[in-house]
């Protein structure tokens, strides 16, 4: 890869008759942080100058391509190109002062030639398709809401799979605190619902993670900027979903902990939790500070598991939710104390990142 200076700006798919793009010998730029000549990944964002290629000329080195697929490259292949680790990356170009994106990285050849040409998904033979699924998750499924003194009651039933929906409660006065009442619920295995501390949850600390059968408790803010509620769903079983109130007090939440359901545990560090079956699996890595191979915690993990076949650490029925005397955990998943979650969720955006050159 070229090494670049890079900047965000936001980049759009192609509108109109975008043939011009996808001509022979059109310029594109491929980026990511995949494996350079060493053999390893890069920890600077690299890029290279593509060209597009016919599909006749694709077809003449891979006969299984299909529709959708787009060929990029530049000769020789044998000196530069896409690595491991750069699939999923933008393919784009510029017209005028706009960025556009028009393939996503996807696949290679099993031996490298000075023809065998890098194969991308072409998001323009898509883009019906991916405007309408980006259409309703960005206006259904994320949504700011204000918190008054009077309790409103939420309800979220017929569950997608592969949902992923994020809910920010304000207060409307801005020196009370948002408070959130689980009220009842049925999240199945895999489908989690996540109470963050703040409206930034990439910052903010994780108060629970909620699954299984799910009935009373209360969260309360510790700060007036409010709580953040995310939903996110697996492709398995559908979800019932869940009911819950929200409302604004004068009190704030004073929790300590943060919960985790059922076959999680915490990491040493308390960053986030980790399915018990992947401690002291021999991979490590699962946890930022390597805790899931640390032989003396993970003897401790395994028995509690082990004890009552739940992972739980036998402290979450002792209310330490958010320090409000009325929030003993009623929920009948088990919980386990941590203090964030496997996953750092970051709410969706509209704008996707790409690099902009500096000339």
């Amino acid at each position: 890869g070229i090494n670049a200076e890079y900047g965000d700006a936001e980049i759009n798919l192609p509108e109109g008759d975008a043939s011009s793009f996808y001509a022979d010998g059109a310029a594109i730029t491929v980026a990511g942080w995949g494996t350079t000549e060493t053999g390893e990944v890069s920890d600077t964002i690299k890029s290279l100058a593509y060209e597009v290629k016919t599909e006749a000329a694709c077809k003449e080195e891979y006969s299984d391509l299909l529709d959708g697929m787009l060929c990029t490259g530049k000769k020789p292949m044998t000196s530069k190109r896409a690595g491991t680790g750069d699939s999923g990356g933008p393919l784009f170009t510029k017209n005028g002062t706009d960025w556009l994106q028009l393939a996503l990285v996807s696949w290679g050849p099993s031996e490298i030639t000075e023809t065998s040409w890098d194969v991308n998904s072409n998001v323009n033979y898509y883009r019906d398709w991916i405007t309408t699924n980006m259409d309703a998750a960005f206006t259904e499924y994320n949504v700011e809401y204000q918190a008054k003194d009077t309790a409103q009651t939420i309800s979220i039933s017929d569950m997608r799979n592969r949902l992923y929906k994020v809910m920010t409660f304000v207060p409307e006065t801005n020196t009370k605190y948002v408070s959130i009442t689980i009220k009842s619920g049925d999240m199945k295995e895999m489908d989690f619902v996540m109470l963050y501390d703040g409206t930034d949850m990439s910052s903010a600390k994780m108060i629970a993670q909620l699954s299984g059968t799910l009935k009373e408790k209360t969260y309360t803010a510790s700060t007036t900027a409010g709580l953040t509620l995310a939903i996110m769903t697996s492709k398995a079983d559908k979800s019932t979903g869940l009911s819950f109130e929200v409302k604004q007090v004068g009190a704030s939440g004073a929790f300590t902990e943060t919960s985790c359901a059922k076959g999680y545990a915490r990491c040493k560090d308390n960053r986030y939790c980790v399915s018990t079956q992947l401690f002291c699996d021999g991979e490590g890595g699962e946890c930022i500070d390597y805790s899931d191979e640390d032989a003396d915690y993970c003897k401790e993990v395994k028995k509690d598991t082990d004890d009552d076949g739940k992972g739980d650490d036998g402290k979450g029925d002792e209310g330490k939710g958010d320090g409000n005397k009325t929030n003993n955990d009623t929920n009948s998943a088990t919980w386990r104390t941590v203090d964030t979650f496997p996953y750092t969720l970051l709410a969706i955006s509209f704008t996707f990142l790409v690099p902009a050159f500096l000339h």
